[in-house]
């Protein structure tokens, strides 16, 4: 979807105040995966993450990975 990647980075750096540290983006015609890199704090910090981009429109998942 034209416009969702602005939109995820919009909710991170606007909404909640986070750095994005690092983005890497794999494309495959109208799918992608992203890998983002935040400075957080917490683990409660990276929840409040995913689930604000859960609730973003076409994003399948959002998990922390390490």
């Amino acid at each position: 979807r034209h416009g969702i990647l602005e939109e995820i980075t919009n909710t991170i750096s606007i909404e909640l105040k986070m750095n994005i540290r690092g983005l890497n983006i794999v494309a495959k015609q109208e799918v992608f995966h992203c890998d983002l890199r935040v400075q957080g704090n917490s683990t409660e910090t990276v929840e409040q993450i995913c689930n604000a981009l859960k609730k973003i429109k076409d994003v399948k998942f959002a998990k922390r990975t390490s």
